[in-house]
This record gives C-alpha cells, sequence and structure tokens, in this order.
C-alpha cells in the first residue's frame, strides 16, 4: 500500500511539474511565434535544451522521485513537529531564490539577444515571467529538499540513502542542460563566447551547485 501511494504521488508530480513548467512554456512560445528556430527572436525555445529536455522530461522525472523520497522525511517531522520550521524555512528559500531568479530574468533581457523570455529588447514577456516564478519555487524545492534530507533522517536510512543519491544524479543531468544551452548559442545562434554576460556564466553554475550538493549528501546521509 505504501509503495501505492509513493508511485501515485510520484505520478501526480510529475504531470504538476510539466503542468506548471514546460506545457505554459510550450503554449507562450507558439503562440507568440518564439519557438521555432527561424522565428522572430535569436533564441526560440526549440534551441533551449534546458527547456525541451530539462524541463519536459528530466525536472519531471526528478520532481517526482523527490516527492516519493520526501514522504518517510515528511513523516520524522511531523513526529518531531517540526512542521512550522520547515515551512520557515521554504518560505526564506523562495524568497531568496525569488530574488536571484528577477536579477538575472531582466539582465537576460537587456543582452542584444532575443528570445522566448525576452522577445524586445529590455521587456520580459509573459512567458519569460512565468519562466522566472516557476524557476524560483523550483529552485527553493531543490535547496529544501537537500536541508530536510540531510537533517531529517527515515528509519531505513540506506535504502533512503540510495533513493535521495540517485534522484540527485537525474538533477545533475537536468542541470548540465545549463551548459547545453551556451554551446547552443554559440553554434546555432552564433553568439562569440567573449559576448556571454554574467548572468550566462552563472546559469553554468547549476551543474556545478548539484555536485557539491551530491557530494553532501553522500557523506552526510
Amino acid at each position: 500500500m505504501k509503495t501505492d501511494n509513493r508511485s501515485n504521488m510520484s505520478t501526480v508530480v510529475s504531470f504538476m511539474t510539466l503542468a506548471l513548467g514546460f506545457f505554459p512554456f510550450l503554449i507562450i512560445s507558439l503562440a507568440t511565434g518564439t519557438f521555432w528556430p527561424r522565428s522572430r527572436v535569436a533564441v526560440p525555445l526549440s534551441l533551449s535544451p534546458s527547456i525541451l529536455i530539462g524541463d519536459g522530461l528530466l525536472l519531471p522525472i526528478f520532481n517526482g522521485m523527490a516527492a516519493a523520497a520526501l514522504i518517510p522525511v515528511f513523516g520524522v517531522i511531523a513526529l518531531k513537529r517540526l512542521k512550522v520550521r520547515v515551512a520557515i524555512w521554504g518560505v526564506l528559500l523562495l524568497a531568496c531564490s525569488t530574488i536571484l531568479n528577477v536579477y538575472l530574468h531582466i539582465r537576460w533581457s537587456q543582452d542584444r539577444y532575443t528570445g522566448f523570455i525576452d522577445p524586445e529588447y529590455g521587456r520580459l514577456s509573459l512567458g519569460g515571467k512565468w519562466h522566472c516564478a516557476f524557476a524560483s519555487g523550483e529552485l527553493a524545492f531543490i535547496v529544501l529538499l537537500l536541508i530536510t534530507c540531510v537533517t531529517f533522517k527515515p528509519d531505513n536510512r540506506q535504502r533512503h540513502r540510495n533513493k535521495v543519491l540517485r534522484l540527485w544524479r537525474v538533477l545533475i543531468g537536468y542541470a548540465s542542460m545549463s551548459i547545453a544551452d551556451v554551446v547552443f548559442m554559440i553554434i546555432f545562434v552564433h553568439r562569440p563566447i567573449s559576448e556571454l554576460s554574467l548572468p550566462d556564466y552563472f546559469a553554468l553554475s547549476p551543474l556545478i551547485l548539484t555536485m557539491v550538493g551530491y557530494f553532501i549528501l553522500r557523506h552526510f546521509l
């Protein structure tokens, strides 16, 4: 029965991830003419591996696996009556994540390469604002996941550890899509490396950070 509940939770969360992330991005980009390679923008959605492969496949898998892994962790949190503390962590992380993502999206909108999030110079589209909100929530969730999995361990720690490390490897694959984005920018958009801005280089940091998170989980779980 517990296995069925976790499987159902994983499926629901995976579909919710698609419903709140990839599908809106796809619909908005098609509606605004910013999807196809030869669209009116320099960087259409179809040239963004982090969205096509990352948000369309890897992130739903990761979130679904994370939901299943968190079920026993939430049981420990409830037993220790620490729900309020974890909720406060979540709010603080969301606030920090939002500030960071708003800054990055505004900076991205100010370069000369238009795209799905900024079809006009200096202005975020509805897709850009949606992407900013979704990225803010997802980043806060990932960091909260790392904290709770390390802090609150269920009784069957070895099984929990294996499950968390497995899902974190999926996250590393998702984070590597940011490198694919830069490669696509250079090859297909013909953007010189010298023109990459600070936010572009910052976009490469998720892979490093997820690998650091993997190191933390391997040694502290």
